[in-house]
């Protein structure tokens, strides 16, 4: 066979039939149908909150060990005393103008990570979600890994925002926020803490 008579013998298997056509132009119209509400996924999610500016009130965050050490040399955190039964860094003037609002405490609670807490507007870093639930009133709950960026080198890295488990707060639960669909969007509303 040549390569025209080749060329015409395929172009007769996938020509469309008139039945092919009409089946295309019922179904076409109906490609942009069902909801116009945007879903919210994961991906906007992400978009919606990473680097968004939002107030914490006193919210637990968990650091790493060389952040903590990284702000006990810059002055930050004073040295832990470790005769003391409660051991914590105490949160010096430098410290609390960076936003943290109480003393690092050290292995409290089960904790394997130092922790304390911030107050002020921080950028948001979510780094995962985890899971998307309806909420009241059309709302959504959304648990994430998340953490707030604070503006100094020891802190490099977000310092993560500590879920709740079992009604206390853990750094092995992730964070819960609050999105509610706006004109404009979804939007990021609040911070959980149930």
């Amino acid at each position: 066979m040549s390569t025209d008579a080749l060329k015409f013998s395929c172009y007769r298997a996938l020509r469309p039939t008139p039945a092919a056509l009409l089946m295309a132009a019922m179904f076409v119209p109906l490609i942009g149908c069902g909801s116009n509400e945007e879903a919210l996924d994961a991906g906007r999610v992400i978009s919606v909150s990473s680097g968004r500016k939002m107030k914490f009130e006193s919210e637990q965050v968990a650091m790493n060990p060389e952040q903590m050490t990284c702000g006990i040399q810059n002055e930050l955190f004073g040295e832990v005393d470790q005769s003391a039964a409660r051991k914590v860094a105490p949160l010096l003037e430098r410290g609390r103008a960076l936003g943290f609002t109480d003393d690092v405490s050290v292995g409290e609670y089960g904790r394997d990570r130092p922790n304390t807490q911030v107050r002020g507007t921080f950028p948001l870093v979510v780094k995962q979600v985890v899971n998307i639930k309806d909420h009241p009133n059309g709302a959504k709950r959304v648990e994430v890994w998340a953490g707030v960026r604070i503006d100094h080198p020891c802190f490099s890295g977000p310092l993560q925002i500590m879920g709740v488990r079992r009604g206390a707060l853990s750094e092995t639960a992730p964070a819960a926020f609050e999105f509610a669909k706006a004109e404009e969007g979804w939007r990021l509303v609040q911070i959980l803490h149930q």
